[in-house]
C-alpha cells in the first residue's frame, strides 16, 4: 500500500496572487463611509498595498485593521467579502495562478491527499476554484472552514490515516493557515507578498513559487515512487 501525505492548501492569497481582490473589498467596505472617511481609508489601503506604510498583517487583515476606526461591524466586512466575490468571478484579469501551480498539483496527487480549506462558504469558494481551472487537482474542498480552530479540524477529517508528521498547510494568512499547523507538528509554507512574517513556520516565501521547491522535497522525501510514475521522474522532481 502506497503511503500517502495529506497536503491542505488556503484560498485566498495562495491559490491565485494579486492586488484587484483587496481593491474590490476596500472599495466594498468604503461605500458605505461618508466621503472624507473613505478617502483616508483608501489612501491607507494604497499606502499598504504599494509598501510604503504596511499596516501589519497579511493583506486581508491589513485592509480590516484600517477600516476598524471608522467600520466596525464584522457582518460589513463580511458583506462586503462576498460582494467582492461575485465581483471577481465576473472579472479574473486582476489576478493569476502562480506559475508551475497546476504541473505541481498534477504530480503531488500521486504522492497526497490534496484539499483546499477555507473560511470561505462554498458557493464562493467552487466557482472561484472552477474559473481558476484548478478545481479538479483536489480531492476535497472544505468550506465554511473557521479557520485557525477549523484547520487542525479540517485536518482530521482528511487526513484517512496520515500521522500528523505528514500533513502541510500552505497558505498566507498567519493566524488561520500556518501558526495551528506548526504548534501541531505540520509542515507549513508561508506566502507573504510583502514579507510579514508573524512567526515560525517550516518555509517561506512571497510568492508561491519559492516555497514549492522545499514542499515538494518533504512531499516526495521519503515516499514510495508510486505506481505510473517513472523513477527518473521521481527522482528528478526530489532534485528540484
Amino acid at each position: 500500500m502506497i503511503h500517502r501525505k495529506l497536503v491542505v492548501f488556503d484560498l485566498d492569497g495562495t491559490l491565485y496572487r494579486g492586488d484587484a481582490p483587496l481593491w474590490l473589498w476596500a472599495n466594498r467596505i468604503a461605500a458605505g463611509m461618508e466621503s472624507r472617511r473613505q478617502k483616508k481609508f483608501l489612501a491607507a489601503v494604497d499606502d499598504h498595498l504599494s509598501g510604503r506604510r504596511l499596516a501589519g498583517g497579511d493583506n486581508w487583515q491589513a485592509v480590516v485593521g484600517l477600516a476598524e476606526p471608522w467600520v466596525r461591524d464584522p457582518n460589513v466586512w463580511a458583506e462586503a467579502f462576498w460582494a467582492m466575490r461575485q465581483d471577481l468571478l465576473s472579472d479574473l484579469s486582476g489576478i493569476e495562478v502562480p506559475s508551475g501551480l497546476p504541473a505541481f498539483l498534477q504530480e503531488a496527487r500521486h504522492y497526497a491527499r490534496l484539499a483546499v480549506v477555507t473560511n470561505s462558504p462554498a458557493d464562493a469558494a467552487l466557482p472561484l476554484l472552477h474559473k481558476l481551472g484548478l478545481a479538479e487537482l483536489f480531492e476535497r474542498v472544505v468550506a465554511d472552514a473557521g479557520k485557525p480552530a477549523g484547520l487542525l479540524a479540517a485536518g482530521e477529517l482528511l487526513a484517512n490515516g496520515v500521522p500528523v508528521g505528514e500533513r502541510a498547510s500552505i497558505g498566507d494568512h498567519y493566524d488561520n493557515d500556518i501558526a495551528p499547523a506548526y504548534a501541531a507538528g505540520w509542515f507549513t509554507a508561508h506566502l507573504s507578498p510583502r514579507a510579514v512574517f508573524a512567526g515560525p513556520s517550516t518555509c517561506r516565501g512571497r510568492i508561491l513559487e519559492e516555497v514549492l521547491p522545499g514542499l515538494r522535497e518533504w512531499l516526495v522525501g521519503d515516499v514510495p515512487v508510486p505506481e505510473g510514475i517513472p523513477r527518473a521522474q521521481a527522482e528528478k522532481s526530489t532534485q528540484a
